[in-house]
């Protein structure tokens, strides 16, 4: 997914004006990859302006254990080892927070039934601990698809979009 992140960054670089914000947006596991490519422009020295993870996972394991597809197997004994732990990839959000040198909003609705708004809650937990620049929303009535459908977080956004319309750096 990174790879991929790079990529289209780099042709949307080119087609935007020179000063222009750049924000990287993930959802569900895709806040997984847009962590790690964020991390990776943080390491050379080139954030985006910012960071959206909107029901972001902190990780394959936990995302996995609480997703409703693996309410059938959780029983397993080998459930872990064998369907969890086994991912080449775990996909560890939560542990590349404190390397991010951008702004980061996460939203995150109380009625997810697919990943658990505790995910959301732990990402910024980890990011009040370890950062300066997070904010976290909620929205009380959405579910894993529906934050757009909700007003305020039009509102919401545009604020994180004003406060934070630093160029990204080239």
């Amino acid at each position: 997914m990174a790879t991929d992140a790079g990529i289209v960054w780099e042709w949307a670089k080119k087609r935007v004006r020179e000063r222009a914000a750049m924000y990287v947006w993930g959802h569900s596991l895709g806040s997984a990859g847009a962590t790690l490519f964020c991390q990776q422009l943080s390491k050379i020295g080139a954030p985006p302006s910012g960071l959206i993870l909107e029901a972001p996972i902190t990780n394959i394991i936990d995302a996995s254990i609480s997703h409703p597809f693996s309410y059938p197997f959780r029983f397993l004994p080998c459930f872990r080892e064998l369907f969890v732990e086994a991912l080449p990839e775990k996909f560890n959000s939560i542990d590349r927070i404190n390397s991010l040198a951008c702004p980061m909003l996460v939203l995150h609705g109380t009625q997810d039934g697919v990943v658990p708004i505790e995910h959301g809650r732990k990402i910024y937990d980890e990011g009040v601990r370890t950062r300066r620049s997070i904010k976290f929303h909620e929205f009380p009535e959405a579910a894993h698809k529906t934050i757009k459908d909700d007003p305020q977080s039009k509102v919401v956004i545009k604020e994180f979009l004003d406060a934070t319309a630093v160029p990204s750096q080239k």
